[in-house]
C-alpha cells in the first residue's frame, strides 16, 4: 500500500516540476517579447543593466556571479550595453584586468522604463492568481530554494554574498 502513495507523491512532484518548468519558459518568452518590442533590449541585456543599476558601481565579475552566468556571456551583454550607451566602463586602477560598470543616465531611464513595462506585463500575467496566493507561492518557492541550498552542501559564503547583493538590489529597485 505504501508504494501506491509513494508513486502518487512521485507523480505529483513530477507534475509540479513540469508545470514550473513550462511556466518559467512561457513567462520568460512573454517577458522577453514585451521588453524587446518596447525597448530593443533582450532579457539578458536587461538583466545585466538592472544588476549594474541595482548595485550601482560594480565589477563585471560580480554581475556574472549575481546572474549565475559566465564571464563570457556577461561580457557580450556588456559590450552591447556599452554600444547602446546604457552603461559606462572604467578600468580599476588597483587591478588593470578588472573594470567597473556604472549605469549612464540613459541606462537609468531605460531601466526604469523597462521595469514599468515588465510590471504591467507581470500584472496581466499573474492576474489569474489572487494576490494573497501570489504571496504564498513566493514563500513556497523561497522555501524550496532554501532547502535546495541546504541539501546541495553549497558554500555558505557564496550564498551569503549573493543574499547581501540581492538585498541591495531589491532596495535599489524599489527606488525605480
Amino acid at each position: 500500500m505504501l508504494n501506491i502513495f509513494m508513486r502518487a507523491d512521485t507523480l505529483i512532484n513530477r507534475d509540479l516540476f513540469i508545470a514550473f518548468k513550462k511556466s518559467l519558459f512561457l513567462l520568460h518568452k512573454s517577458a522577453e517579447h514585451t521588453v524587446v518590442k518596447d525597448t530593443d533590449l533582450t532579457l539578458a541585456q536587461l538583466d545585466v543593466l538592472m544588476t549594474v543599476y541595482a548595485l550601482g558601481s560594480t565589477s563585471q565579475q560580480l554581475v556574472a556571479e549575481m546572474l549565475q552566468n559566465t564571464q563570457a556571456s556577461v561580457s557580450r551583454q556588456v559590450s552591447i550595453l556599452l554600444r547602446k550607451k546604457l552603461i559606462s566602463r572604467t578600468q580599476n586602477l588597483k587591478n588593470k584586468r578588472e573594470y567597473t560598470l556604472v549605469p549612464t543616465t540613459l541606462g537609468i531611464d531605460c531601466a526604469r522604463a523597462s521595469m514599468n513595462i515588465l510590471d504591467v506585463h507581470f500584472e496581466k500575467v499573474f492576474s489569474v492568481v489572487p494576490r494573497d496566493e501570489r504571496k504564498k507561492m513566493t514563500r513556497h518557492f523561497q522555501s524550496v530554494m532554501k532547502h535546495i541550498k541546504s541539501i546541495q552542501g553549497a558554500d555558505p559564503k557564496i550564498f551569503a554574498r549573493m543574499e547581501l547583493c540581492e538585498k541591495t538590489m531589491r532596495e535599489n529597485l524599489k527606488k525605480l
